[in-house]
């Protein structure tokens, strides 16, 4: 075994080793064995069904609506979009998946290269706080491999105290001189001519790898036309957590679980950047990373892809990363890859690209499901305000029928989409924040005008997560008073009954936006999720 960069022999002890009793939960750790083989396990293969057949439920329920009322027909358009997506997201995603847990485990153990391949390891920084950064170097230098393994410290942020950490490990600092130009893609750029090893592995600053993480993924490069060796991005969820980081890591399980997998079976799945190991050959092929302010990571795998190479997607969880804990850094992460995302749909590269039929619907699988969702904030709640408001004689309990069909199908599949770690209201409060970033996202990109990248690890309130933060809190406060002030004024006369669910769903949807409308991470305790179980616990204690 060859080590990561010999380190010196005395190094200073870091605050997790010395304090394992008081360790930081927003500080990750590897994944442990059975967490590592989880997407492996059961595939559910009737998870995207029934996700589809919910919202075929509500898509029925809208139609009804349209057919009843003809000032409901403007509708249809956004209407026609949600349906489009949803089908698409239905035909790229229930394949069987390529990977098993007993096909990957064999792949593993027959692993046995002639020559064992260099690997350098690059982990760009930005600024993050410097107790992530530490705990991340802590762990990479942990790696295990047969062959020589160096780590690159590509900092932006150009900090001794990032250099004096780097030192402590034997690590290789280094710091561009045109810092900042191009982001990440550009600092990735730098690092790329500053190696030569023969495959580049890459960590995010708050990403850390399991030792064996490199014996779990290498073995696919034996492929020679795999460019890059993609894995999962995996994040704790503690009860501990806010709500904004426990609800951000459930949220992203059913990416990496269902449609990654789906789409790597149609060698189309996609390069997220971090936690993937890059061929260096192919790079050169394709001209290195791409340089893009934004989502260089998709750009690149499309470059790759371009020249005949693939991204390989593996099951196999073997690093976990940590989740933005303020609304700030999630509003900036979900509007950074929305825009990324529209970048690559609107560029040349994409659409000269030659991919077949069903690479191609994949990504715009992915497309559809950026605009669904920045359309669908807004118009789920204006139909039940203007039935109210202009034909409130129509509104009856029938209406509701396939709403409360859909609710149920959706209680039933988030506890497993989220592997038993959120609620529904915690689901529901995290994609409407994110819908929001995605909406704002989208008409920035149709005006030609993006706010710049920005790291999520960095702390402060940004340009963008102001704007999503005005947008979200206007809209949701018009429609909650909307809403429940035309179902008190209409039910009085058109029946308390009639009225009656959209006088609870009114209510429901305050408990779930509160904390979007006040922009806080934390819950006062007449919203606090957890406050009926603590009641119940003191009661029969």
């Amino acid at each position: 075994m060859t080590a990561v960069s010999a380190a010196p022999a005395q190094r200073v002890a870091l605050p997790f080793e010395t304090h394992q009793d008081s360790i930081d939960i927003t500080l990750p750790s590897p994944p442990g064995d059975l967490e590592r083989d989880t997407y492996l396990q059961s595939a559910h293969r009737w998870v995207p069904f029934a996700s589809a057949f919910g919202g075929f439920l509500t898509t029925l329920s809208l139609l009804f609506l349209v057919r009843s009322q003809a000032w409901a027909i403007p509708l249809l358009i956004p209407l026609a979009v949600s349906t489009i997506g949803m089908v698409l997201s239905l035909l790229t995603s229930t394949q069987k998946r390529r990977d098993t847990l007993v096909s990957h485990r064999h792949r593993v153990a027959s692993y046995s290269p002639q020559d064992v391949p260099s690997v350098d390891v690059f982990l760009p920084s930005a600024g993050e706080d410097l107790s992530v950064i530490e705990n991340t170097f802590f762990h990479v230098s942990r790696l295990d491999w047969d062959g020589e393994i160096r780590v690159y410290v590509l900092d932006d942020s150009a900090r001794p105290e990032v250099a004096d950490i780097a030192a402590q490990f034997g690590f290789e600092y280094r710091t561009r001189p045109n810092r900042g130009y191009l982001k990440k893609a550009g600092n990735l750029r730098f690092g790329y001519e500053e190696s030569d090893g023969d495959f580049i592995a890459i960590f995010d600053a708050d990403f850390v790898p399991r030792p064996d993480y490199l014996r779990e993924l290498m073995p696919y490069t034996d492929e020679d036309d795999v460019a890059i060796v993609q894995s999962p991005q995996a994040f704790d969820v503690d009860s501990r957590m806010n709500w904004v980081q426990h609800a951000a890591g459930a949220t992203q399980i059913l990416f990496y679980r269902w449609i990654q997998p789906a789409r790597d079976v149609n060698d189309a799945a996609i390069c997220v950047g971090t936690c993937a190991i890059y061929r260096r050959s192919a790079l050169e092929e394709s001209g290195g990373f791409a340089q893009i302010g934004h989502s260089e990571d998709v750009h690149t795998g499309v470059n790759l892809m371009k020249v005949g190479y693939r991204v390989r997607y593996v099951p196999t969880v073997v690093s976990k990363g940590l989740c933005p804990d303020t609304l700030e850094q999630f509003a900036n992460q979900q509007y950074r890859w929305c825009t990324g995302s529209m970048s690559l749909l609107f560029s040349k590269t994409f659409h000269t690209a030659p991919f077949t039929r069903r690479q191609r619907l994949c990504f715009w699988s992915g497309f559809m499901y950026y605009i669904d969702t920045a359309l669908s904030i807004y118009l789920i709640s204006i139909p039940p305000i203007l039935m109210a408001l202009l034909a409130p004689d129509a509104v009856s309990l029938n209406n509701y029928l396939f709403v409360f069909l859909a609710l149920i199908v959706r209680l039933s599949i988030v506890p497993v989409i989220t592997m038993g770690t959120e609620s529904m209201p915690g689901l529901t409060r995290i994609q409407s924040t994110y819908s929001f970033a995605h909406s704002l996202a989208l008409f920035d990109v149709l005006r030609g005008r993006t706010d710049a990248w920005q790291a999520t690890g960095v702390k402060g309130r940004s340009p963008t997560a102001r704007r999503v933060n005005t947008v979200m809190f206007y809209w949701l406060v018009v429609v909650q008073t909307l809403m429940l002030g035309s179902a008190l004024f209409r039910a009085p006369e058109h029946g308390w009954l009639d009225f009656a669910p959209m006088m609870a769903f009114a209510l429901l949807n305050l408990i779930v936006a509160y904390p979007m409308i006040a922009w806080r991470t934390t819950f006062p305790a007449l919203f606090d999720p957890m406050t009926p179980r603590r009641v119940l616990k003191g009661l029969l204690s």
